[in-house]
């Protein structure tokens, strides 16, 4: 902080749930609560940061009296191989995954439709929050980017291709094939080297250049949590990583910087899908239209430092810098991902990490 500056106030959780709570008592709940009293509803989300979701979405869901609700981590992958390997007895009722994966998972049958009628607060959403076909709802927007230490890197790091700059051999990070980070990865980096991921050369092209790569690589993180600890302790001086958790780890760790390149950050709608079977599907269709509601979003969007939905949502100064720009943000077909998702991810652990 320069002379004259005033200090940035700090984001306090206990401030954002207090202002959440707030708003959301003055909402007409009362039809709901004899209905929902004693409902428990399982949903996952990926960890990390996002166990904050206890406080600001599941306290003031139960505190208005709709339900609780119980948290459970879960990546994208595990939570679909478990809703296909359990179809008619789920062990969630709302799985939070990128938009990809609920396409995916609509494909597959594993997840329920929704519909407009279902959620009231899409009104007050952007536009594509109700995702193709209705498969799931838009509750956050993330991105992939490239986060790096200022310290290890030296130079900073401008975009996608400076991955393979030889003062970086050795430092790199890179995630596995249990992560869908890598069709982020691979879709960024072949734009950046002016190709299409709809053509299979250029992507090939791009599969070529990771394995020439790979012995350079330090190492394949399977969680993201993994790969923010290496980064935060300096195991790894740059990586790909979702902007949420860049984010945060910024906050926290003056020594971070990202890339964000214009234009070639790839932008990841994170979906809520209702499992196909729930025991619970009423309670899940409020649950997902209570979390697209204004206060919450921005209550979440504040304190995970990520792109809310909803567009009465207005982030505070404090949190705004850490908050990726639109302008760095490109959207892809997501039904086409969806497609090519199981089959890069093999390739990817076949060709690269193995």
């Amino acid at each position: 902080m320069t002379e004259g500056q005033k200090p940035r106030r700090q984001i306090n959780r206990r401030d954002v749930i207090g202002g959440s709570l707030g708003v959301l008592a003055g909402m007409s709940l009362a039809g709901n609560r004899a209905a929902a009293q004693g409902s428990t509803l399982r949903v996952t989300h990926f960890g990390g940061p996002y166990g904050a979701l206890q406080d600001l979405v599941g306290r003031p869901f139960a505190a208005a009296g709709l339900g609780t609700i119980a948290y459970e981590v879960e990546l994208s992958t595990t939570a679909l191989a478990k809703m296909q390997a359990q179809l008619s007895d789920p062990p969630f009722d709302v799985a939070m995954v990128p938009r990809a994966m609920a396409l995916r998972a609509g494909n597959a049958q594993l997840s329920q439709t929704l519909a407009a009628a279902d959620l009231p607060s899409l009104a007050g959403t952007v536009p594509d929050t109700l995702a193709e076909r209705g498969v799931g709802a838009a509750f956050l927007l993330d991105g992939v980017d490239l986060m790096y230490s200022a310290r290890l890197s030296g130079a900073p790091i401008a975009g996608w291709n400076d991955l393979w700059r030889t003062d970086l051999r050795g430092k790199i990070g890179l995630p596995g094939s249990t992560l869908t980070t890598v069709i982020s990865l691979i879709v960024a980096t072949t734009r950046s080297m002016g190709g299409s991921e709809s053509d299979d050369a250029a992507v090939d092209a791009t599969f070529r250049r990771f394995r020439e790569l790979r012995p350079h690589v330090r190492a394949f993180f399977n969680d993201p949590i993994v790969g923010m600890q290496m980064m935060d302790r300096g195991d790894i001086a740059v990586a790909p990583q979702f902007s949420i958790r860049i984010a945060n780890l910024m906050r926290a760790n003056p020594d971070i910087r990202r890339a964000s390149p214009k234009g070639f950050v790839h932008a990841l709608p994170y979906d809520l899908i209702v499992t196909r079977n729930t025991r619970n599907p009423a309670l899940a269709r409020r649950y997902i239209d209570f979390a697209l509601s204004g206060p919450i979003q921005q209550a979440v969007a504040t304190n995970l430092l990520a792109t809310p939905v909803a567009t009465s949502a207005r982030l505070p100064e404090a949190a705004t810098p850490f908050v990726l720009e639109t302008e760095a943000l490109f959207h892809a077909d997501n039904a086409f991902l969806a497609a090519k998702t199981a089959e890069w991810l093999r390739r990817w652990n076949r060709e690269v990490q193995g």
